[in-house]
Parts: C-alpha cells; structure tokens; sequence
C-alpha cells in the first residue's frame, strides 16, 4: 500500500474471502476489492439489482467514509 501511494496508484485486493479479510486491508488505507466476502459471481444482468441493493458490512463504516 504505501509503495503505491507513494506512486500515486490505488490497489484493488483480489480474493477477499472475509469481512475480517475486508477489515484488515482497510485498515492498511486499501479501499477497493473483490472477492467472496463481497460477492459470489454472479450473471452480468444481476449486477445492477445487486449494486442498488449492496450495504457493506458494518465493521468496514468504522475504517472508511467511502465504505
């Protein structure tokens, strides 16, 4: 993380299984991500539905604004 903020670059976690998962790379300032912890796959014609209706989990509002 610091490397890249250092080079003005974000960094998008792969494979976040957990919200402890979610939790520990907020807290390293790591705000996108993918992974099971978020989504399972799913059909691109869910995705809009999904997006409307997501909330993060609530142990991620306390380590971002964004979230």
């Amino acid at each position: 993380m610091s490397l890249a903020k250092s080079f003005k670059h974000k960094v998008i976690a792969e494979g976040v299984e957990t919200i402890a998962h979610g939790t520990a790379l907020l807290q390293t300032g790591c705000e996108l991500a993918q992974g099971y912890g978020i989504a399972r796959p799913m059909m691109a014609k869910d995705i809009p539905e999904w997006s409307v209706n997501w909330k993060p989990d609530d142990a991620w509002r306390e380590f971002s604004p964004h979230v």
